[in-house]
């Protein structure tokens, strides 16, 4: 059952990448990527229940640049969520140069995908630099950090467990 879920959140996040449409702002800040909130729903201006949108924080339906849907304020880490509930969170990042999250683990398996820049990705004490375009899986209950060596830009992608 583990797999489906993984595929899910797969599917979900490039469904997000290729067709989710946006506008800036409704950043917020956190710590860390351990979120295990309960399901959040940000209801469509009709209100009516059927229309809730289950990637919140972006607009639906136009092409947009992903990268600039967060944007770099200085000295800061500014997060967007854009789906969170028991089973995944999806969170867009950026990094002032020098900025970082500090270690920390979590009880699900996180993919980071790098948008802009360079950000240097510690897993169990060994260092990796990601850049743009390329991408690493943080596997659950595994001590990692983030620390951008530059300006820097990821989308978090973390699949909990199901129990």
């Amino acid at each position: 059952m583990k797999k489906s879920y993984m595929l899910f959140i797969m599917i979900t996040a490039f469904a997000v990448l290729a067709s989710c449409g946006g506008s800036n702002g409704g950043t917020g800040m956190t710590d860390t990527h351990e979120m295990h909130a309960t399901e959040v729903h940000e209801k469509k201006s009709s209100g009516s229940a059927g229309d809730e949108k289950m990637i919140k924080n972006i607009n639906h339906g136009a092409v947009l640049s992903f990268a600039g849907q967060v944007e770099y304020l200085p000295g800061q880490v500014v997060s967007k969520t854009l789906a969170q509930n028991r089973y995944h969170s999806l969170t867009l990042f950026s990094f002032d140069k020098g900025e970082e999250i500090s270690t920390h683990d979590s009880s699900g398996d996180a993919l980071v995908i790098a948008l802009d820049g360079t950000g240097k990705i510690t897993i169990d004490g060994r260092e990796h630099l990601l850049n743009a375009g390329e991408s690493i899986v943080m596997p659950a209950n595994t001590p990692h950090a983030v620390y951008a060596e530059e300006r820097f830009k990821m989308f978090l992608i973390v699949s909990f467990p199901e129990n």
